[in-house]
């Protein structure tokens, strides 16, 4: 599942790359949202939704087997970091934040920005073990509601301030 703006900075139509060379019948990419690559998504084994409301997005999550971002530029995976604090798998590319949201190997993937190969390599890991999905879930939900809360957002903050201060 793709979860965000479907516009070229986002890099959708990447996915539609992964999921030729996956040649799998039994996978589904679904993209949740809207933007102008739109209609450009259509295509066997994909389905757009459309826009979705926040408040929808929890049970959106629970839906997917794995949430990728193949973002060529991102300030803060947002998605990610909703759908590891989900206890969903996540797959994004390995530059911006995002290793900021993905402990590798654990909590889900890094992957090499526009490389198909690497992309399908990571995602048959998980198609092929449920177990593998479980765990790197249940380590990214642990992971991402520890680290990405209130108190340790202003924590941080406080500590700028400080510094600023002295």
């Amino acid at each position: 599942m793709f979860v965000g703006g479907l516009k070229p900075r986002k890099n959708p139509e990447f996915l539609l790359k992964v999921l030729a060379k996956l040649n799998r019948p039994d996978v589904q990419l679904i993209f949740c949202g809207a933007g102008p690559l739109k209609n450009k998504l259509v295509g066997p084994n994909t389905k757009v939704t459309g826009y979705v409301p926040e408040d929808q997005k929890p049970a959106l999550y629970h839906q997917a087997d794995v949430v990728v971002l193949p973002s060529i530029k991102e300030g803060f995976g947002m998605t990610l970091a909703e759908a590891g604090a989900s206890g969903i798998p996540v797959i994004g590319n390995n530059h911006s934040s995002i290793p900021e949201i993905i402990q590798d190997k654990q909590t889900g993937f890094l992957a090499r920005t526009n490389d198909v190969d690497d992309w399908v390599n990571k995602l048959l890991q998980l198609i092929k073990s449920p177990l593998l999905c479980q765990k790197m879930g249940d380590q990214g939900q642990k992971f991402i509601r520890k680290k990405f809360t209130w108190e340790n957002n202003l924590k941080i903050h406080l500590q700028v301030y400080e510094n600023l201060i002295s």
